[in-house]
């Protein structure tokens, strides 16, 4: 596959790996190598800047998931509505969804304007049951922030938590390295304001 050698001559890109795991210049050597090679391959080999919108359905972009504005940072927001998803999720769809996303929104986007661009995620846990808590596309989520973006995950706002969250959430945090569980916080919707300013928020969290 061919490489994206573009990464490996950004000095800001590479700073990134190596904060993510904490200065361990052989991790993250590997890391990155691991990441190239994943980038190359992704769709098919033709890589993941050949993914395109028209791959994944609108309801991806539009209700359960979306990227809305900028928080008070000038970090891109990404809402997640949970109880709006449901299983089976079709995979491949997903990942396009998640890797266009992540291409456009903040890769680009550092490469042109801000380095150190990062997202902060609201995850709306409002009216949510078991068939909501998908834990199949949470380690795959999780690795692709992890492991792909690295430090392009700057906060993640957890509002609206029930308890059937609460009974999950030891499961869930291991799937999460430790720098990325501390970057999470939980709140209330009124905590949105803290972040991002009235007239930025998604008009269906007002």
């Amino acid at each position: 596959p061919k490489f994206d050698m573009d990464l490996l001559a950004d000095d800001r890109a590479v700073e990134r790996f190596i904060i993510a795991r904490k200065g361990d210049l052989k991790v993250a050597h590997d890391m990155m190598f691991k990441t190239l090679r994943w980038r190359a391959e992704f769709n098919g080999g033709r890589g993941v800047r050949s993914v395109e919108k028209e791959s994944f359905s609108r309801d991806l972009c539009t209700g359960q998931r979306r990227f809305y504005g900028h928080d008070k940072k000038g970090r891109p927001v990404v809402y997640v509505k949970v109880k709006l998803h449901t299983q089976p999720l079709d995979m491949q769809e997903f990942s396009n969804f998640m890797v266009w996303s992540m291409e456009h929104y903040i890769v680009i986007p550092q490469q042109q304007k801000n380095p150190k661009i990062q997202a902060l995620v609201v995850i709306d846990l409002e009216g949510i049951g078991w068939a909501n808590l998908d834990l199949k596309t949470l380690p795959y989520m999780a690795d692709v922030f992890q492991n792909m973006y690295p430090e392009c995950f700057g906060t993640g706002l957890v509002i609206n938590a029930p308890w059937i969250f609460w009974a999950s959430w030891s499961l869930i945090k291991t799937f999460l390295d430790p720098n990325m569980a501390a970057k999470i916080t939980f709140g209330s919707l009124e905590d949105l304001s803290k972040y991002v300013d009235e007239k930025e928020i998604l008009p269906y969290e007002k």
